[in-house]
């Protein structure tokens, strides 16, 4: 026999309920629920709607007061932001391991390391490490044959157990030339070097607790802490109800544990992306602290979500970072001439100045200028280049010494590639056909844009272009632009409060009946 549950609901709450006007109201409810909390109205909300007739302003606030809203708004920035850095390595072979840590010890994965620690590119043993009289790592020799049956003579260490910082609890097998726990060791040149910043003696190993390396694993964490980092800046300023503007002047910075570790103990050596330089304190957190956030303050150069990690190494070129604002923060973009680019054989592509370079000029005379702002900012990196320790012109790097200096290959103009080039020899590379204008924009760093786009009142103005888009569903016709100056007049006289310039939306006629008019 069919059996058949029906569930019987009051008739005024239902989906045909009479008079309409209960109707769209309850509608009007589920779609302020929805966008400003992600859930459905609970049903003593349905009830108040029906009994008063309409959704209050109450009832608005509570949803813009709740932690719905906050979820919403980090999903409205992980959207804006592109805050997802997981597919970025941010260590070299030189401080990152290979193997388990079980069945095949952890080992250095770099050429090099394994080069000066055993002769050739080969791991550990898989048994214990010896040592002699001296405490000193011994090694077994051995003469195996290559691929194309070259013989040649490498020595073997074994391995030691240790507990990492990862794992403070468990032991796990590590090659002993890679886990070498000195701070500093004395190359064969009679020159002493932190091991913390350099790998070249061979008596320097991943320090304490491996404290100076990381797995796949830890690097995999790393970046995920990155993207959070950036969400979370977003997340304290509605939660404390701070000037939507602090969102790119903003100083604040929170760091967990893990985080503390890889500024503090990972970065001395330049690596791939950051140097020791940072412009704030970093809270001494343990690893292990991984959902403990502490709030620091950023000093020189920094500008709200501008200069967080996961917005640098997102966006690693000087002229992605300013697409990027331009994108999020002016609702701009750097659009080409739909004539296109004069042919290929047409000299004028030999000019090095991209503002000057036929078809290239008409976006990069815009670019240009607002890269600049991030001069000082290292690319494909995350760390400033303050002008004491990188001056905008350096003599070293000028002079023929240069080309052999890290530091003057990475940041500095050391070998001109034409000869209108020739003139900036030795200085910074932002200052590479730099105008007075963009030489000033370097030197006042991206605090410059994000102020000049808030006073002249276009960041404003996007940010009720975007909101509108988020909760409408909708970028805003023609005929609606009125309605976003007057959204944007508003937001700058509330004090640029994000959850008033929310609500100011979801309460105009167009929210309201838009929808229920499929516009």
């Amino acid at each position: 026999m069919l059996s058949v549950s029906v569930l019987c609901v009051p008739s005024v709450y239902a989906q045909v309920c009479s008079p309409k006007q209960h109707q769209t109201e309850l509608q009007y409810l589920r779609r302020l629920s929805l966008d400003l909390r992600g859930e459905m109205p609970s049903v003593k909300e349905l009830k108040a709607v029906v009994e008063q007739g309409h959704v209050t302003e109450a009832m608005i606030d509570n949803m813009l007061s709740s932690t719905g809203f906050v979820h919403q708004v980090r999903e409205y920035h992980r959207n804006l932001l592109w805050p997802n850095v997981t597919n970025l390595t941010l260590s070299n072979g030189n401080w990152r391991f290979g193997g388990n840590g079980t069945s095949v010890p952890y080992y250095l994965t770099s050429l090099g390391r394994k080069q000066r620690y055993r002769g050739y590119n080969a791991r550990c043993l898989n048994e214990p490490a010896k040592f002699d009289s001296n405490g000193n790592i011994t090694c077994k020799q051995e003469t195996l044959k290559d691929r194309n049956g070259k013989p040649y003579t490498l020595c073997r260490e074994g391995y030691v157990k240790i507990k990492p910082y990862w794992a403070p609890d468990k032991e796990y097998k590590f090659c002993a030339y890679d886990a070498q726990q000195a701070e500093s060791a004395k190359h064969t040149n009679g020159r002493t070097y932190n091991c913390g910043e350099s790998t070249a003696p061979k008596g320097c190993g991943c320090g304490p607790n491996m404290r100076y390396c990381m797995t796949n694993t830890v690097q995999a964490q790393l970046t995920k802490d990155l993207g959070e980092q950036l969400l979370r800046f977003v997340q304290n300023i509605i939660d404390k109800k701070q000037p939507y503007t602090n969102v790119i002047t903003g100083k604040s910075l929170q760091i967990n544990g893990r985080l503390s570790h890889y500024l503090r103990y990972q970065t001395k050596a330049g690596g791939i992306f950051i140097n020791k330089e940072q412009n704030y304190s970093v809270p001494a957190l343990k690893y292990s602290e991984g959902t403990r956030w502490v709030e620091t303050q950023r000093k020189q150069l920094h500008a709200g979500v501008l200069t967080l990690p996961g917005f640098l190494l997102k966006f690693s070129a000087n002229r992605s970072r300013a697409n990027r604002f331009y994108n999020a923060f002016l609702c701009k973009a750097f659009q080409a001439p739909s004539s296109g680019l004069p042919p290929a054989s047409d000299r004028c592509h030999d000019e090095p100045n991209l503002m000057k370079r036929c078809g290239c000029k008409y976006c990069h005379q815009s670019v240009e200028p607002a890269a600049a702002y991030w001069g000082r900012w290292m690319e494909s990196g995350l760390a400033p280049l303050n002008l004491d320790t990188y001056p905008t012109f350096d003599d070293v790097c000028a002079g023929s010494s240069g080309r052999n200096n890290s530091n003057c290959r990475r940041f500095y103009l050391v070998t001109p590639g034409h000869p209108d080039e020739d003139p900036y020899r030795g200085k910074l590379r932002a200052y590479l056909f730099a105008t007075p204008e963009m030489a000033k924009n370097i030197e006042q760093g991206p605090i410059g844009i994000a102020q000049k786009s808030i006073d002249s009142g276009a960041f404003g103005q996007c940010a009720a272009t975007n909101v509108w888009q988020w909760l409408m569903g909708h970028a805003p016709y023609s005929q609606q632009s009125n309605i976003i100056t007057k959204l944007a007049e508003q937001f700058k006289n509330g004090k640029y409060s994000f959850s008033q310039l929310a609500k100011a939306v979801v309460m105009s006629p167009e929210y309201k009946q838009g929808r229920l008019l499929n516009q």
